[in-house]
């Protein structure tokens, strides 16, 4: 983990541990995952899969849906209650069993794992309309609550046995804004858009970081050889601000934006990010090319 976070110190993971009352194995367990990287790779099957720069946590998170995935990890991003997240961090032994009285044991790996001032816990993002079809094929595992939110007994229950908690999070509960600007943004959440050179970004981050809260035209406008799809790329990546959550990136000319890192780790970041997709797409190239044999 690269993030300098309230948990990056050993003392302070392990007072925020004590007041927690975490067991010795959760600690472990923790600790190992703090130092790991995601146990599988996202898989983005019926929905557009990428990844975004996280600056809490000094990394870049994937997603496997821009319309559920997304949205969480922003909320995680920004919820000042929340210290720390990890995508596809391990994985819950779950048991329960089906309408005719079978027991099903399967292994399971939620979505992120999430360290807040108060908790850990354990959280999996689905489709509300998926939801809805799954609770009827497992109803004992997916469970509509009376305020028509969802649970999970048999998470929360694998969850328990560490001191963590389990939350099956809808898309119901996404901002309607935020779903509304990913929307927006839907093509530069791939690993294939084209992004800024390195100086065209060094430029933007310079130029937003002296004036903070500026509008997206006046921007385009002052930099030269800024155009809106560059602009827009660099939002969708988290390197210039916008609060997705309050504004409409189509009405340009209200959306204030600012500075999220200095001008040289943003280079950096880019740098990263590009290694990465690199990989990827390398990596599909060979899966294709093993599926054609």
């Amino acid at each position: 983990m690269n993030a300098n976070t309230a948990l990056s110190s050993a003392t302070s993971f392990r007072n925020w541990a004590s007041q927690l009352r975490l067991p010795p194995e959760a600690i472990d367990w923790l600790l190992q995952i703090r130092s790991s990287d995601p146990i599988r790779r996202t898989q983005g099957r019926r929905n557009v899969r990428g990844s975004y720069p996280s600056i809490k946590m000094g990394q870049t998170n994937q997603f496997e849906s821009h319309r559920n995935e997304l949205p969480a990890l922003l909320e995680f991003e920004h919820d000042s209650h929340v210290i720390e997240y990890y995508c596809q961090a391990g994985k819950l032994r779950l048991r329960y069993t089906t309408e005719s009285g079978r027991i099903v044991v399967i292994d399971h790996t939620p979505d992120y794992l999430v360290l807040t001032e108060t908790a850990v816990i354990w959280v999996e993002c689905k489709l509300e309309a998926d939801l809805v079809s799954l609770s009827e094929q497992s109803p004992n595992r997916y469970v509509r609550n009376p305020d028509g939110s969802w649970s999970c007994p048999p998470g929360e229950e694998a969850a328990a046995k560490f001191g963590f908690q389990y939350r099956l999070r809808s898309s119901q509960e996404n901002c309607s804004e935020l779903a509304r600007n990913i929307n927006f943004l839907d093509e530069y959440f791939t690993y294939h858009c084209p992004e800024p050179s390195n100086e065209l970004v060094k430029g933007v981050t310079t130029y937003v970081l002296a004036h903070e809260g500026l509008k997206y035209n006046e921007l385009i406008e002052s930099v030269t050889n800024l155009t809106a799809d560059n602009l827009n790329f660099l939002i969708s990546r988290g390197i210039v601000f916008a609060d997705l959550r309050r504004v409409v990136l189509a009405d340009r000319e209200s959306v204030s934006l600012y500075s999220s890192l200095c001008p040289w780790k943003i280079v950096t970041r880019v740098a990263e990010y590009r290694a990465f997709a690199n990989a990827v797409v390398e990596a599909e190239a060979s899966c294709w090319t093993s599926h054609d044999h």
